[in-house]
């Protein structure tokens, strides 16, 4: 990976965002909850995916991005395809995608999902997320 990903204070508490913060990915709470006026960061990962990884390092673990997956009203989902999973190939297929990394973000602004590149950026999420939210300022 790129030495960027190793800097001082690049990244906050990732270890502990990762074991608290992540709830088990469940395609048919999402809709609820957008109801309920959450915004909904899906990320669909698995071991063997090196862009997934790079992503973590990257963009997902970095304290700005943190900041923004942890605030109110804002519930992260990761679904593992390690392994098969018929749910999560169900879940790809049916944004045309069969492959990883997939992020997706819901929100009010996004109640259908705004499905995000492979390769992330952290204005990339930041913007998305702000859509999903609908809003259109700087948070």
């Amino acid at each position: 990976l790129p030495q960027a990903a190793f800097l001082p204070n690049s990244t906050i508490n990732s270890r502990n965002f990762a074991q608290d913060h992540w709830q088990e990915f469940n395609v048919s709470e999402i809709g609820l909850l957008v109801e309920a006026g959450n915004t909904i960061f899906v990320d669909i990962t698995a071991e063997w995916c090196l862009t997934c990884k790079v992503n973590k390092s990257l963009v997902l673990e970095k304290a700005k991005i943190i900041q923004q997956l942890t605030a109110p009203e804002t519930i992260t989902m990761r679904g593992d395809w390690t392994k098969p999973d018929p749910a999560i190939a169900e879940y790809l297929a049916s944004f045309g995608r069969y492959g990883l990394p997939f992020n997706a973000i819901y929100g009010p602004g996004t109640p259908l999902g705004l499905v995000l590149p492979e390769l992330l950026s952290g204005a990339l999420v930041l913007s998305a997320m702000q859509q999903a939210r609908g809003s259109t300022e700087n948070e």
